[in-house]
C-alpha cells in the first residue's frame, strides 16, 4: 500500500505541473480538501490520475482502493456508499469541468471512507 510520503509526492508532482498556489498546497498537505476552488479541484484530479486511483473514463480504480485497504474492515460498504453518492451526481453539478467532477467523486469517497473504513 501507498505510504503518506507517496501521497505527498503525488501532490507535489501535481502542484508543480499545475503551478498550484502555496495556499492550496498547504491545505492539501493538511488534509483540508474542503476548499471549493478550481485549483483544489484540479490538484485532486491530477493526484488521482498520477496515483492511478482515478481516471476520467472509468472513474475510481476499485482494485487499487482494495489493495490500499489491506487489514481494514468496511471496504464493500465504502465502495457501495461511494458509488451511490457518485451516482447521485449529475452533469448539472459539474458541467463539463473534469476537475470539478473528479473532486466531487473524491469528496464522495472521503465522506464514505470516514464512515465505513475501520482499522
Amino acid at each position: 500500500p501507498y505510504k503518506p510520503e507517496d501521497y505527498r509526492r503525488f501532490r507535489e508532482t501535481c502542484g508543480k505541473i499545475l503551478r498550484t498556489s502555496p495556499e492550496v498546497m498547504t491545505l492539501a498537505e493538511q488534509g483540508q480538501f474542503v476548499s471549493d476552488s478550481s485549483e483544489m479541484h484540479c490538484l485532486v484530479r491530477c493526484s488521482g490520475i498520477v496515483s492511478n486511483f482515478y481516471d476520467d473514463e472509468s472513474g475510481t480504480n476499485w482494485d487499487l482502493v482494495a489493495q490500499q485497504m489491506q487489514g481494514k474492515q468496511g471496504f464493500e460498504e465504502h465502495r457501495q456508499a461511494t458509488t451511490e453518492c457518485i451516482s447521485a451526481l449529475t452533469e448539472a453539478d459539474y458541467g463539463n469541468d473534469v476537475c470539478k467532477k473528479s473532486y466531487m467523486y473524491f469528496r464522495c469517497a472521503m465522506k464514505s471512507h470516514k464512515k465505513h473504513i475501520k482499522t
